[in-house]
């Protein structure tokens, strides 16, 4: 597989977002290397070329998961996304 950059996973989900019953701002449910804390989950990229899906709060790491497979990172990043539109 071909590197991928935080860049084009945000395209990828803003693309398959349009498929949503609704629009949405994808940073209010997720950031692309920014951490911002209040349990929004974050996604980054390490060294070794893994995507981290990353959840702090109030500094606190409280989960991190860590996988090569980017249909993986794109199922938790939609499992965040989902659930909370479920939930309004």
């Amino acid at each position: 597989m071909d590197k991928i950059n935080l860049k084009e996973i945000q395209k990828i989900v803003e693309d398959l977002s349009k498929n949503l019953p609704e629009k949405i701002l994808i940073n209010s449910f997720v950031t692309f290397g920014n951490q911002e804390d209040f349990a929004k989950p974050n996604i980054e990229i390490d060294d070794s070329e893994n995507f981290n899906f990353i959840i702090v709060e109030r500094g606190q790491e409280l989960e991190k998961r860590i996988t090569l497979n980017l249909d993986d990172i794109l199922y938790w990043i939609f499992e965040i996304i989902t659930f909370n539109l479920a939930s309004k």
